[in-house]
């Protein structure tokens, strides 16, 4: 599902602590928890960084980073068929589907495109903690913010210039070779998803972390 509100972070991490811990992250003989406890604690936080505010907004942006993701399933699944049918068109017939891989790029750049508000709002980006895994709850907060604001700039950008690039492709009159597809509808549908994802990542960046109640039960 997309960014969920409900969703909260342990806060003996927050306090340096394990969950149902006394102390420090420990092993049995006192040293220091393995790597994978920060790794999972780093995944834990990222994804726990949910969109804060009214909640017709959250309701809102969760809706619409379900829509894309959808969408986005639907169009490679589009792209998987046609490949079907292409490789059965020439099985029985020695002839694949004409202009099937323009059909297939296209699909699969918007599709990868709309998944991305999707994977941001649910923290399923892959995280590589080569240079963290030895980062304590406090300094993995801050670079996830950090990385939250990267991801929003990247996107924006990204964005930006993709809706350039399709004013300059309509103005140009490009098309494909193969179909004859204006390329600036291709670039134009790439634009929702990278936008989409750049405010679903400035809303985490700003947004703040979810403890537990007190009285919550475990």
């Amino acid at each position: 599902m997309a960014a969920r509100t409900d969703r909260q972070f342990p806060r003996e991490l927050c306090d340096g602590r394990t969950p149902g811990g006394g102390g420090p992250a420990a092993d049995a003989g006192g040293n220091d928890a393995p790597r994978n406890d920060t790794v999972a604690a780093a995944t834990e936080l990222q994804a726990t960084l949910a969109i804060r505010g009214p909640v017709d907004v959250q309701r809102a942006i969760d809706w619409l980073n379900t829509i894309t993701a959808l969408t986005g399933g639907l169009l490679i699944a589009a792209a998987s068929l046609v490949v079907f049918a292409s490789i059965l068109a020439r099985a029985l017939t020695g002839r694949s589907l004409y202009g099937d891989m323009e059909v297939v790029q296209i699909a699969t750049a918007v599709g990868a495109s709309l998944f991305l508000p999707y994977a941001q709002s649910s923290g399923v980006h892959v995280i590589v903690d080569v240079f963290t895994w030895w980062a304590g709850p406090r300094t993995l907060a801050a670079l996830t913010r950090l990385g939250a604001v990267a991801m929003a700039l990247i996107m924006a950008v990204l964005a930006w210039r993709t809706a350039v690039g399709a004013v300059g492709m309509w103005q140009a009159r490009e098309q494909s070779i193969m179909l004859g597809v204006p390329t600036w509808t291709c670039y134009a549908a790439l634009v929702p998803g990278l936008a989409l994802a750049s405010l679903v990542a400035l809303l985490q960046a700003v947004a703040p972390l979810a403890h537990k109640s007190e009285d919550s039960t475990p």
